[in-house]
């Protein structure tokens, strides 16, 4: 993206501008990639030095609380610390971070955005395979009304997944049908390559699909 950007610039005749490469993280193992270019390069000094070097910014949410004062302005941005704070919990059982921002939910009224509440609670069950009873105990902790919002969240959560099967019904659908398609293409004497390119197929599934019959 860099390089494009670049490009346009010297296209235009103005100078280079100023990219900032910028890394987020939230995964559950450590981050263990040098920040420098020139670390994943085993080579001496006297080849690094006429090598292009760069590092990047990272962000690492594991290193990362929101309620260290350095991160106070943020607060003022309640979507983005509830974002960041979610998902740096997804992958371990950090509950006390989830009731902290339930609790600043309710002091900075954002539980009046019920929509970006359900979002956010959505993506709690799904990463943390939280029990609606323990997530609906945590909300009441925090004075928010579980028993109130719950309902809403289950019933979305059901249409979700009612609308995840169908689309995994109708791809299956629509697999099979090219699938048969391919069948009467082959006995037609057309190549593997040809087939590939009329119905959209990979090669994998074609020679799979053919294994079996």
């Amino acid at each position: 993206m860099q390089e494009i950007m670049w490009q346009k610039d010297l296209s235009d005749g103005k100078p280079f501008r100023v990219i900032i490469p910028l890394v987020f993280y939230h995964g559950k193992d450590e981050w263990d990639i040098p920040q420098s270019f020139l670390g994943k390069f085993a080579v001496s000094n006297e080849i690094k030095k006429f090598l292009l070097d760069f590092s990047y910014v990272l962000f690492d949410t594991q290193d990362w609380n929101f309620k260290e004062e350095k991160n106070g302005g943020l607060r003022d941005n309640v979507f983005l610390l509830t974002a960041v704070t979610l998902m740096k919990s997804a992958f371990n059982e950090d509950f006390e971070s989830i009731r902290e921002i339930f609790k600043f939910w309710h002091e900075s009224g954002f539980i009046r955005e019920r929509e970006n509440m359900l979002f956010f609670l959505a993506y709690l069950s799904e990463t943390k395979d939280i029990d609606p009873e323990k997530l609906k105990i945590i909300l009441e902790e925090s004075k928010i009304n579980g028993g109130d919002i719950m309902p809403t969240l289950a019933e979305r959560l059901r249409e979700e997944g009612r609308n995840e099967g169908k689309e995994k019904w109708m791809n299956e659908g629509k697999n099979e049908g090219k699938l048969e398609a391919a069948r009467r293409l082959l006995r037609e004497d057309f190549t593997i390559e040809q087939i590939v390119k009329f119905t959209g197929l990979s090669e994998e599934q074609l020679k799979k699909a053919f294994s079996e019959k």
